[in-house]
């Protein structure tokens, strides 16, 4: 996460980001953190991708910004195909299986996998 004045820049151009919103006070939260925290070296080791916690209580701009009002929240943000278009794609992650990296991993897999196909 890039700082840019007093904003952030979540998205780098032309890269995928995956970003996990938590409150540390989130019983949820805190039960999907081992699944996150497995998934990401796996992520960071086989793809190029900005991988994000965003603290609900430290950030609360940026929960607004986009839109998250519940927790916990996960996002991939795709850079969009046309350069011209400065917005990232966003895909919300909304499985109830919350102790499964797997799932997690082959949510994500088959959203960036869209993304690989039509940058090629």
């Amino acid at each position: 996460m890039a700082e840019q004045g007093s904003q952030f820049e979540l998205y780098p151009p032309g890269r995928p980001a995956l970003v996990f919103y938590k409150a540390d006070w989130c019983p949820h939260c805190r039960d999907f953190m081992p699944t996150f925290a497995a998934a990401e070296p796996i992520l960071r080791n086989r793809m190029d991708m900005e991988i994000w916690t965003i603290d609900a209580d430290r950030f609360p701009e940026i929960l607004e910004e986009e839109g998250v009002s519940s927790f916990p929240t996960v996002h991939l943000h795709l850079p969009r195909s046309n350069p011209k278009r400065k917005t990232h794609r966003k895909v919300q992650y909304t499985s109830t299986h919350i102790h499964d990296t797997r799932t997690l991993l082959d949510w994500i897999a088959k959203h960036a996998h869209r993304y690989h196909h039509k940058k090629k």
